[in-house]
């Protein structure tokens, strides 16, 4: 993972949080991948379910991270693993997965995202932050948001297990754009439609596990394991995570989760 799309996540993670208009007007502090943020802006539209908080890096330079809220994590509940694989497929499968509906949702929100967007960007120039350090991030059809928001503003951004919005801008992203779009192998959410920018599958150590098993078990050649992975990664259920995990950028998760890279990808605009 690039240095600030663990940061990134983290944000995706928190833009569940509803704020108040204090945390903004007080600048309230939240750490992000070990490092100091405050809260630099926040947008809740209820007509429209649109939500999106701003933060602001203290450390030189100033990054601002906008990050848009997805599908609700709640939704992925359950008391056994089965459980929740199935509520996250049923639930994916008659809201998230059909494409008409996430065009939908998102066509309803783009101008809300399209005003908070220009509104943090603007802010960020009036305090002498370029848009070059300016990013965006989501999670689930918070991920669509942020490609659409990234492509509209030549931002640079990450994904997580997001719907990928190719299909749903207008034009080509403008100059600037730049954007890891993040996935977990397995993941429904992620793989219904394309992306934008660089596409980066994921798999746990548990997943890799299960599919050097698998390899050694059927003989099958090495060349092989990233289907044995991708099959691994169905089967566990490796559905409903919120984002990546804290800290899961290249050291684990308190020695429990260590994704690694499975296969990378660009798509063109």
């Amino acid at each position: 993972m690039k240095s600030i799309d663990q940061a990134l996540a983290d944000a995706a993670n928190d833009s569940y949080a509803n704020r108040p208009q204090r945390d903004v007007d007080t600048q309230k502090t939240v750490y992000f991948d070990s490092k100091k943020y405050q809260v630099f802006g926040y947008a809740c539209d209820l007509a429209n379910g649109f939500h999106a908080t701003a933060y602001q890096s203290v450390a030189v330079p100033h990054n601002v991270i906008i990050a848009y809220r997805g599908t609700d994590p709640g939704l992925f509940s359950g008391a056994t693993r089965a459980e929740k694989a199935d509520h996250a497929l049923t639930t994916l499968h008659n809201i998230a997965v059909d494409a008409k509906m996430v065009r939908d949702t998102v066509n309803t929100q783009k101008a809300a995202a399209d005003a908070f967007t220009a509104q943090m960007i603007a802010k960020a120039a009036a305090q002498g932050i370029l848009k070059d350090y300016v990013f965006a991030a989501g999670h689930s059809l918070g991920g669509a948001v942020a490609e659409i928001e990234a492509a509209k503003y030549g931002l640079r951004g990450a994904t997580y297990n997001g719907f990928g919005a190719a299909d749903l801008i207008d034009g080509p992203p403008q100059p600037c754009f730049q954007l890891s779009n993040y996935r977990m192998a397995g993941d429904v959410v992620s793989a219904a439609s394309r992306h934008l920018g660089e596409v980066v599958s994921l798999a746990s150590q548990d997943d890799l596990q299960n599919g050097a098993a698998f390899a050694r078990a059927t003989g099958r050649a090495a060349d092989d394991l990233d289907e044995s992975v991708a099959s691994a990664a169905r089967e566990a259920g490796a559905y409903g995570a919120p984002v990546i995990p804290p800290g899961a950028a290249g050291r684990g998760c308190g020695g429990v989760w260590s994704p690694v890279p499975w296969t990378r990808h660009t798509v063109a605009a």
